[in-house]
């Protein structure tokens, strides 16, 4: 288990396992620091309050609902739910899923999972992403705009930041929550250009560094050649820190982790 420490950009809280018999990934949400000074309480267009810190879980299948249900009203805290829109599937069938959820759980939506990015033009992740806000912008509370997505395997590097530049635009037009996750690959890219942070510096744009809600970093111990170390990540030690690099080339989020530890989903 890793523990936070707070200094400034971090405040502490105690990670919570939310234990779930579902396929999950726990994620961790905290706030860096913002020279625009945000309030502790995210607020989106339907005027829902989004808690800080959040804490939550990803689904990746609806097909036990019930029980889905069931588990997230269990807890002590209204958790975050953060919905897999998977493939080649119409918004439509999401529709139960989502108006059931969306009473017990505040909902991040993830566009589309980073495996399947390079199967969509950008024509077609442009209107996945409209048809997907048209359904649920009332109910969806956060955004995946792009998932892990410096990895290399999402495509030719041009289109990936068409679709992800894309999708924010879309998602901030009708003043919604955005969030992006990065992919964390010490020491195990092929190519330099896609090491998470010089990625990140090199294509997302200015007004996303400016605009980005929620940056998540997706990390798992059984990647990267055996490295299984997070705290490089998080520590408060390490030159520059992480949050110092977010801050230097630009971003004013609120800074989380996905984390898969031990080749299990916690």
């Amino acid at each position: 288990m890793y523990e936070f420490f707070s200094k400034k950009v971090f405040e502490l809280f105690s990670i919570v396992l939310l234990l779930v018999a579902l396929p999950l990934t726990v994620y961790f949400s905290q706030k860096s620091q913002d020279t625009r000074q945000r309030a502790q309480v995210e607020t989106n267009a339907a005027n829902r309050p989004i808690p800080s810190p959040l804490y939550g879980v990803t689904i990746d299948s609806i097909s036990n609902l019930s029980a889905i249900v069931n588990s997230l009203q269990s807890h002590s805290r209204m958790p975050t739910t953060r919905i897999v829109f998977d493939e080649n599937i119409p918004a439509s069938n999401y529709t139960s899923a989502v108006n059931q959820i969306y009473p017990v759980s505040y909902i991040m939506g993830e566009i589309l999972d980073s495996f399947y990015v390079k199967n969509y033009t950008l024509a077609a992740y442009k209107a996945r992403t409209a048809e997907y806000l048209d359904a649920f912008q009332d109910k969806v509370d956060i955004w995946e705009v792009g998932n892990e997505i410096n990895g290399e395997w999402l495509g030719n590097n041009a289109d990936l930041v068409a679709k992800m530049t894309d999708a924010y635009n879309q998602v901030k037009a009708r003043r919604k929550i955005a969030e992006l996750t990065l992919y964390y690959n010490p020491n195990c890219w092929s190519k330099q250009s896609n090491e998470m942070f010089t990625w990140a510096q090199n294509n997302i744009p200015a007004d996303m560094k400016q605009g980005l809600d929620y940056v998540l970093i997706s990390y798992y111990e059984d990647d990267c050649n055996g490295y299984h170390r997070l705290q490089p990540l998080v520590s408060l030690h390490a030159k520059p820190a992480p949050w110092e690099i977010m801050l230097t080339i630009g971003y004013r989020v609120k800074l989380g982790f996905r984390v898969k530890a031990g080749g299990k989903n916690i």
